[in-house]
């Protein structure tokens, strides 16, 4: 222990210096060595520093540093209370308190346990000295920087309070500025602290060695004391072992003595000295909850005070004692609120999971009572399920028959506010409302164990009883809303059920079904509206007068009559209820709300069937709308079609059918066959005024009659049948009957139309006002379109029956189906020609000649000066051709093969079996190989081998011994040696249809999985959606729109000419800039992602090229450069790898692609899909004509994606597409060739065209629509260039493939054909109105493919969805059933012709 003379000198030290000119030895450059000597240190920290810290935070750290150094040395853990406990004794003149621990006992005898001193505190009450002694520790130089610690990284989840390096340093600044001397002993040196420089305001640390006598006598009494391995138990220091600090008076006037009492309010900083109750804690393993009033408020750290507040200074409820956690650096709160707050939800969880109900009012208190205090800080983030579930039932508990609801949470708005929710509760509920507020709510949603007024009134609304629909008005609504759901696609699949309802106050309801095998999509329907009382309560209606019958109350006063305005009022609700579940978007909720007015508004009433004074006849009558007589007026024909069923046979059209069956497909606008062969009933069309009565005669009196009326007529698209009348007999047949059956009243002819129709005639045509073809200038554009012209007649035919080439089929060979039944088990032939031996069971290499359509190389994508190509071939059977007769239909020696291309330098033209594609013999591979074959399931096997005929092969070679192919997923998976070669993908020609495709799973080692993404499963019947990346070319977005798709978005929109896109599509997000751009973007989330579908329903990419060609020459600056004609190509491949992570991406692309100019770059962006991106590509050459537009024209279709079954499928024609042979474009166009009025007084310029398609007049009750053929009679200015002449007259097709936008001339009228002749040209509906000036219209017109072709697309990638749902087919990626599946199917095959065989032995 150092003396009071040490003080006195290090006190008088401090007062001697008074200026700031210290040695370097004073002042070492290195403050972390650990080598010690006398010396001075600042410690660059000002009197100032921390103001407001007293000396009861000064305490705190050297309480900390001394528990820590303890628990430290001597491995003690401090949560535990036999581990760490401090012993406090007080005496008159001394406080004192000591940690102690077990230790076994020592040599000599005595207690069999001995209680080994580890530190202590003790204060001289008299002196008023206070001494803080920590055994087996250590200070090192490095402790008087600050932040010098060794306990950072350990404070959060370790043992020890304090990590941040300063604390004692602090806390002696603290005392001394406070009055009190501070001395520390240890590493044998005195650590004295104190103020100096100018103004006395600098701290300062000054180490002192002791005498060497002094240590000596120190060393020996500790060695006295620990003698033969005693335990220290005396209080006494060794400043050479231990640390200690010692706090005293200081000299001077300012110095102050530790007195008892404020040394007892330090102690409150502690639990350890001054701790609560035992049964005012609750312990866990996480922390401390302090129910002791006493304590309310403080937050503790291990054991030590940090505060009274929380989070932005609120003060704590109660007090907890917390295991982990940082604090700042001014020991005023913890740093991390969610640590604090998950903290405190598990302090809390532990008591209440154990049963506690005490603790759980406590914590619901806090949530009733002090919902803004800390205590309950992010509960609603941090809760877990069972605490919230305990709470929950405690809640049910203290309050039974009650019904919480939420004080202010975001369900408040729907539910219609506080006064709203308590009057549902008590009124419909009927249960006594009580507010929970908002954190406690939350809580509770968080797990959905509470639910609003309105979700419960749902709940006991689904629970309600199905309810009867019994008589004619209950009947007739019901009717009448299943007849609104076959208004739109998104209807269908949602089954309608009409429930009781009671009191809840809900209307409808929809219940969505959940996955395949659930219970389907529901709406629930309250019975009242099926009611004539009850529906018309609060209405305002003339005839709920007659709700009173017979002085009752009666449900059907009016018998069959339904209200239209009770219908019309339940169908706003059902559109409320379903439009955000079933996604309707603004326009189409409108556009169903129309559609059922009208049909409603012209559904015929009062339908009724009545017998005559006429045996075997009966008469029909309804009521019929009173816009018909108007309608009548204007010239427009209404119709009723009247069925008269028979009972026995067509029972089921009582009440099933709904519609009348001509217009069913426009109601549905789907594929699928919805109407059955018409019955033989009787049936009549007659006008309007016929309502008053239809007569049926020579009907059997035996058999019951009902009818079923519907209005037809202009512009009408969907009738519903009126509410058909009680089955009834017509009267008993005379004996001689005089009857002859009633004939259909005539229809009247059309009204002569206002316009005198042109007639096509020769000797009207127009051929003076042609332009002189002679006159046409030469010009580089003209050279291009004549060298493009003649390209698409004489070269592209060469060009697809090059690269579609199909594997060589003979007549009535059907080797796909069947092994070959020519093919022999020799093993060997033997060719003279090619002096060469073929064996089966071996790789060959051959050199094959290329049969083609056409002779002539010509300029195209796969030129070259020979018609030969290199395969690798597996011989799977030989057949010598002689000597079999009448065993084979191919003349000749051939052998079945599975034939490989070499994809070598030039790999990409390798995939389409360009010529000149050799094989590397003489090379040491490895190679890179890819497969051809037909079908899927038997690629590679004998039941897919191609024949080839051994006059068609000019050479063969054989290959190295150790030659074989390696069938892999994945060419970076393998390894590959020398002289093998790998395939990965194959490939599959059928018609002008071409599929790339992976390897079949039975391909793969068994050891090597089918190694392709994981796909998403669709769901069934899912809709897809369509994003249209090129809206500024119109057709495809409405073509895949009519197959049932739904248009997502558009992306490289332009507002300033995609006019006509944007009014087709007016809800549609849309996204201006290029699709690279908008796509990187969308990435960096720069731009906002739309609405994306359901993961479970398909996306679609849709691209399409204008009906353009390419600029052969630089000057031709009318047509487009080659870079950007083929700018989709790299557009497509953006698409493929973009993150809106596309099912299928289709890029219409005009054939010009395939020209030897831009062919090469085609077959790398094909390359890049399927060995980079990993896709499944397909390309289909489509012709127009094959789909009824009137054009010569084709187009090339690539579709990419990840799914199986592309190469299955294809855009294939109409199942009955018309017939052209005769047919013009007159006839596609002669119901347009009217005059137009208003031609004469026109202005005869392309400039002046108007921009009105169509006229459409709409009147209260109908609509008359007249067809308008506007902008004939325009001529093309004198200065205008040459111009193409178009005659309507002639049976071949129109060429739209002109890459000018020269002016089309009417050969017959010598004017421009107008949009909408163009229009009907391209296949669209007379419907499709064109926008915007009418050089744009013109434009998009001409540049527009044809909906008809995208529609066929659209067919086409649903069959591929349904094959990858895995309704049928492959599935999804399921390697092991696939090929499970092509065994199965082999072996079928190999039954088949056996038996076969056997047959023809016998």
């Amino acid at each position: 222990m150092a003396s009071v003379s040490d003080d006195d000198f290090l006190l008088d030290f401090f007062a001697s210096d008074g200026d700031d000119d210290y040695s370097s030895d004073d002042f070492p450059s290195q403050l972390t060595q650990d080598n010690l000597y006398p010396s001075t240190h600042s410690l660059g920290l000002t009197r100032s520093y921390v103001p407001l810290w007293t000396c009861v935070d000064a305490f705190r750290e050297f309480y900390q540093n001394w528990k820590d150094a303890i628990v430290a040395s001597f491995e003690l853990n401090p949560r535990d209370p036999h581990s760490f406990a401090p012993r406090r004794t007080e005496t008159s003149t001394h406080v004192q308190v000591t940690v102690h621990r077990q230790t076994p006992p020592a040599a000599d005898p005595g207690p069999s346990q001995t209680q080994e001193l580890l530190g202590f505190i003790r204060l001289n009450k008299r002196t008023g000295c206070l001494e803080l002694a920590n055994f087996k520790a250590q200070l090192e130089m490095r402790n008087l920087s600050l932040g010098g610690t060794s306990k950072r990284g350990q404070g959060h989840d370790k043992k020890f309070a304090g990590v941040h390096g300063e604390g004692f340093k602090l806390a002696a600044l603290v005392m001394r500025r406070n009055g009190h001397a501070v001395r520390i002993s240890s590493s044998s040196y005195y650590w004295n602290f104190g103020f100096n420089g100018t103004g006395r305001d600098r701290f300062y640390c000054k180490l002192s060695a002791p005498s060497p006598a002094t240590l000596e006598k120190e060393r020996a009494a500790l060695m006295q004391e620990t003698a033969q391995g005693r335990p220290r138990t005396d209080l006494k220091s060794y400043m050479s072992e231990d640390v200690m600090v010692r706090i005293s008076k200081a000299r001077g006037d300012e110095g102050r003595k530790v007195m008892a009492d404020a040394f007892s309010d330090w102690e409150a900083v502690t639990l350890d000295l001054k701790g609560p109750r035992k049964d005012g804690i609750i312990r866990t393993a996480v922390g401390d909850l302090i129910l002791d009033p006493a304590f309310a408020g403080r937050v503790y750290l291990k054991g030590l005070c940090v505060g009274r507040g929380g989070p932005e200074g609120k003060p704590y409820t109660l007090c907890y004692n917390f295991a982990q956690g940082y604090i700042n650096r001014d020991r005023e709160r913890l740093t991390d609120i969610n640590h604090e707050a998950s903290t405190l939800a598990a302090i809390w969880q532990q008591p209440i999971l154990e049963g506690r109900e005490d603790i759980a009012r406590r914590y619901l208190d806090l949530f009733y009572n002090h919902r803004h205090s800390p205590d309950i800080l992010l509960a609603d983030k941090v809760v877990s399920r069972a605490v919230a579930e305990t709470i929950w039932r405690q809640m049910q508990k203290d309050a039974p028959g009650a019904f919480f609801y939420s004080d202010g949470d975001d369900t408040t708005a729907e539910e219609g506010g506080d006064m709203r929710q308590r009057e549902i509760i008590e009124m419909a509920l009927k249960k006594e409302p009580k507010k929970v507020y908002r954190i406690l709510w939350r809580v509770l949603r968080r797990y959905s164990l509470v639910r609003t007024p309105h979700e419960e009134r749902c709940r006991l609304f689904q629970l309600s009883e199905p309810a009867g629909v019994v008589g004619g008005f209950a009947q007739n609504g019901l009717r009448l809303v299943r007849a609104a759901f076959l208004l739109h696609q998104k209807f269908l699949g949602i089954t309608i059920c009409v429930v009781r309802g009671g009191d809840t106050g809900i209307d409808v309801l929809y219940l969505r079904g959940e996955g395949q095998g659930e219970e389907p999509s529901r709406l629930l329907i309250h019975e009242k509206w099926f009611n004539f009382t009850t529906s018309h309560e609060g209405a305002d209606c003339e005839l709920s007068a007659l709700a009173t019958w017979d002085g009752e109350h009666s449900s059907n006063p009016m018998g069959d009559f339904y209200c239209d305005h009770i219908v019309l009022d339940l169908f706003e609700l059902v559109m409320r209820e379903l439009r955000g579940p079933l996604q309707f978007d603004h326009a189409e909720a409108d556009a169903a709300r129309r559609a059922f007015r009208k049909i409603i508004r012209q559904m015929p009433r009062s339908v009724e069937v009545s017998t005559t004074p006429r045996a075997g006849e009966l008469q029909v009558t309804w009521t019929s709308s009173g816009m018909d007589k108007v309608a009548a007026k204007r010239g427009l024909i209404i119709q009723y079609h009247i069925t008269l069923h028979q009972a026995s046979s067509c029972h089921e059209q009582y009440s099933d059918d709904l519609f009348y069956r001509e217009y069913v497909e426009n109601i549905y606008d789907s594929d699928d066959d919805v109407d059955e062969a018409p019955c033989n009933c009787p049936r009549q069309i007659v006008c309007a005024e016929s309502c008053s009565g239809v007569r049926f005669n020579d009907l059997d009196p035996a058999e019951r009659y009902f009818p079923m009326v519907a209005r037809i007529g202009t512009g009408i698209h969907s009738s519903l049948f009126g509410w058909p009348p009680a089955p009834l007999s017509p009267a008993s047949r005379p004996k001689t009957p005089q009857l002859s059956r009633t004939r259909p009243i005539a229809l009247p002819k059309s009204p002569p139309s206002r316009s005198t129709a042109v007639p096509a005639t020769p000797h009207r045509l127009l051929r003076d006002r042609l332009p002189d073809r002679e006159a046409i200038n030469s010009s580089d554009l003209k050279r291009d379109e004549d060298q493009w012209r003649k390209w698409h007649d004489e070269e592209l035919p060469t060009v697809i029956s090059r690269l579609f080439r199909a594997p060589t089929e003979v007549p009535g060979h059907r080797y796909h189906s069947m092994p070959h039944r020519g093919l022999v088990d020799a093993d060997t032939l033997f060719c003279d020609r090619l002096n060469f031996e073929f064996e089966q069971g071996t790789f060959v290499w051959i050199l094959k000649r290329m049969h083609s359509s056409s002779g002539d190389s010509g300029d195209s994508g796969v030129s070259g000066d020979s018609e030969f190509c290199s395969y690798i071939t597996l011989i799977h059977g030989l057949h010598p051709g002689d000597g079999e007769e009448g065993r084979c239909s191919i003349p000749g020696p051939h052998i079945s093969v599975t034939k490989y291309t070499y994809l070598g330098s030039d790999k990409h033209s390798a995939l389409f079996d360009c010529p000149n594609n050799r094989f590397p013999i003489d090379d040491s591979g490895p190679w890179g190989l890819l497969m051809h074959f037909s079908a899927f399931e038997g690629m590679g096997t004998q039941y897919d081998a191609e024949i080839i005929v051994l006059d068609d092969i000019t050479e063969a070679r054989c290959l190295p011994p150790d030659f074989g192919v390696l069938h892999c997923a994945n060419q970076d998976t393998l390894n590959v040696p020398k002289n093998k070669a790998f395939c990965c993908f194959a490939r599959s020609v059928t018609g002008q249809s071409m599929a790339f495709v992976p390897l079949a799973p039975s391909m793969l080692p068994q050891q090597e999985p089918w190694n392709r993404p994981k796909l998403r499963r669709f769901a069934k019947d899912s809709v897809p959606y369509v994003v249209d990346f090129t809206p500024g070319v119109l057709g495809p977005a409405e073509g895949f729109a009519e197959a049932g798709y739904r248009l997502l978005c558009g992306v490289g929109f332009d507002g300033q000419s995609h006019f006509t896109w944007r009014v087709r599509n007016p809800t549609c997000d849309v996204f201006e800039g290029k699709i690279s751009k908008v796509i990187s973007d969308l990435a960096l989330e720069q731009l906002v992602l739309p609405k994306m579908p359901p993961p479970d329903h398909p996306r679609v990419a849709c691209l399409a090229s204008g009906n353009t060609v390419f600029g052969l020459r630089a000057s031709s600056n009318e047509m487009p450069s080659m870079p950007t004609f083929l700018r989709l190509l790299e557009d497509m491949g953006t698409v493929v790898t973009s993150s809106l992570e596309f099912d299928f991406t289709v890029l219409q692309m005009p054939v010009a692609v395939l020209h030897s100019a831009s062919a090469s770059t085609l077959f790398k962006h094909i390359y890049t899909l399927l060995v980079n991106m990993e896709q499944s590509v397909a390309l289909h050459i489509v012709s127009h004509r094959d789909h009824n537009i009137h054009q010569d024209r084709r187009m090339l279709i690539i579709v990419a994606s990840r799914y199986p079954g592309l190469d299955l499928v294809g855009p294939g024609p109409e199942s009955n597409p018309s017939t052209h042979d005769n047919s013009t474009l007159y006839t596609l166009l002669k119901d347009l060739a009217i005059n137009n009025t208003r031609s004469a007084n026109a202005d005869d310029h392309l400039n002046a065209m108007a921009t009105c398609l169509s006229n459409v007049i709409e009147e209260a009750d109908f609509t008359r629509k007249n067809l308008y053929n506007h902008n004939t009679g325009r001529t093309i200015l004198p200065n205008t260039r040459d111009c193409v002449v178009v005659d309507i007259g002639d049976p071949t097709v129109v060429s739209l493939s002109s890459p000018s936008s020269r002016p089309l001339v009417h050969k017959w009228r010598g004017d421009l054909l107008t949009v909408g002749e163009l229009a009907r040209i391209q296949g669209f509906k007379d419907d499709f109105l064109f926008y915007g000036p009418p050089e744009v219209q013109n434009k998009d017109v001409l540049a527009a493919q044809p909906p008809a072709i995208s529609k066929a697309i659209a067919k086409m990638l649903r069959r591929v969805i349904e094959f990858s749902s895995g309704s049928k087919g492959r599935g999804l990626g399921d390697g092991a059933g696939t090929a499970a599946r092509g065994q199965s199917q082999n072996s079928s095959r190999v039954n088949k012709r056996a038996r076969v065989e056997d047959a023809e032995d016998d």
